[in-house]
């Protein structure tokens, strides 16, 4: 759970640091030698390349799981239903009245 709110926190701040840029994109002169809308790109991509590099230690180490695909859902349903079609039925108890 702390690396899913890690990650969402990351892309949030690249968000935010999005809406900045634009801020000073459209705020700063166009001859101006300031570079803050250069630094808020920067950032940007540093808060995702941060977020993306976490995600993919976080899969190859196992601590966040992948969602399986279609195909491997149905063929663990059809195992169950092997499994169970296989498996004898309870008989019923003689006590009951």
């Amino acid at each position: 759970m702390l690396i899913k709110t890690l990650v969402v926190i990351l892309f949030l701040f690249a968000v935010i640091s999005l809406f900045v840029g634009l801020f000073f994109l459209l705020k700063d002169d166009a001859n101006a030698s300031n570079k803050r809308t250069m630094f808020a790109l920067m950032t940007r991509v540093g808060f995702c390349a941060i977020a993306l590099a976490i995600l993919a230690i976080s899969v190859l180490t196992g601590k966040l799981n992948m969602n399986p695909s279609p195909e491997k859902i149905d063929q663990i349903a059809e195992e169950a239903r092997q499994s169970q079609a296989t498996q004898p039925s309870p008989e019923p108890s003689k006590d009951s009245r």
